[in-house]
């Protein structure tokens, strides 16, 4: 009988690795569900306004914070605003009973525009020294393209906590870049911060991290996000039930800052006086004039980073040591920055 022949098998050829999607990598390195159809979706917003490109993180963050304003005030849930508060009607009667006002439902829309048009301020102490033979922050400044991130400079006038950082920015969905921070110069497309100038003072948004403030152009709006107060709020890796970093709405649209009830209640009340001229008793209280407490302020987060041609104004207090020769040596600086404008404070 003959014998069959086999036929010899080819060789296995090992597969290279099937390279991993940006969401798959995402996941790995950390990111959130709620930018799993975002990333690697095309296209994705690009563009942050005026000579500002986006990176696919950005555009996320900024996605998922219009995403969740779309949905007021129908699904509270997703905003992080008690079913109660979602609408507006009911937001403005629980306002009038805390406060003994009679704002009406039409009074909403005056606030929101108020909000929408509230200046965008970082405040920042320029004088400031990192040690005595060091250079100031207003010489560091005029040395780079602008503003840098903790992520780059390894401080800041708040926590230097990165851990909770790490932990807030990947509620905006930062995910991604976060796991490929190993050095500063890896870190420049995380976001900056700021706050909302909510009631116009000369001081900024929050003297609080700094006594001098600059002021951001109105075409930065359109790449911020907004959190009813600081983002390291409930950021702690066990403590997701309420994180204020998830709950990021856009800088144009400040809805959700007066349904929310984790907007700092003086400063709500503030914009509701400044912009409607009513409550003017309180408005001249002590209460209503006194200093802002820690967190007590409107957090912006900044896509896309700070650029000189980003900031229309620096502010700078006559608290700051040596405070002429620091307006004097920006109103120089400036000469190079068209748009760019130096003034001092009138100290209130």
């Amino acid at each position: 009988m003959p014998t069959r022949r086999h036929k010899p098998r080819p060789e296995r050829t090992s597969e290279p690795p099937r390279r991993l999607s940006p969401w798959e990598q995402s996941q790995k390195l950390g990111a959130t569900p709620q930018a799993q159809d975002l990333y690697g979706a095309a296209p994705l917003p690009g563009s942050g306004g005026r000579g500002t490109q986006l990176t696919p993180s950005q555009a996320v963050a900024l996605t998922l914070a219009h995403r969740r304003a779309a949905t007021l005030p129908s699904a509270a849930e997703e905003s992080g605003i008690p079913e109660g508060m979602a609408r507006p009607d009911d937001r403005i009667a629980l306002l009038n009973q805390t406060w003994g006002t009679s704002y009406a439902p039409a009074d909403l829309a005056r606030v929101r525009d108020w909000l929408a048009r509230a200046p965008l301020t970082v405040n920042l102490t320029l004088g400031g020294r990192r040690s005595p033979e060091s250079p100031t922050l207003a010489a560091r400044l005029r040395e780079g393209a602008g503003l840098m991130n903790q992520w780059q400079t390894g401080t800041t006038g708040a926590s230097n906590d990165l851990d909770r950082r790490a932990a807030a920015e990947r509620w905006m969905g930062y995910g991604l870049p976060l796991g490929r921070i190993t050095e500063p110069g890896q870190a420049g497309g995380m976001p900056l911060y700021a706050a909302l100038n909510v009631t116009g003072s000369s001081q900024g948004s929050a003297p609080q991290y700094g006594v001098s403030h600059l002021v951001l152009k109105e075409s930065v709006r359109a790449r911020a996000t907004l959190t009813p107060t600081d983002s390291f709020v409930h950021t702690y890796a066990q403590e997701t039930r309420y994180s204020t970093a998830r709950y990021a709405l856009p800088a144009t649209d400040p809805l959700g800052l007066i349904l929310s009830p984790r907007t700092p209640p003086r400063l709500l009340r503030l914009a509701f006086a400044e912009a409607t001229g009513c409550d003017t008793a309180w408005r001249q209280s002590p209460e209503a004039g006194r200093a802002p407490g820690a967190g007590e302020y409107v957090e912006a987060q900044i896509h896309g980073g700070i650029a000189w041609r980003d900031i229309a104004e620096i502010v700078v207090s006559p608290a700051e040591a040596d405070a002429s020769r620091i307006v004097a040596d920006f109103q120089e600086f400036a000469r190079a920055h068209p748009g760019l404008s130096v003034r001092l404070a009138d100290g209130r």
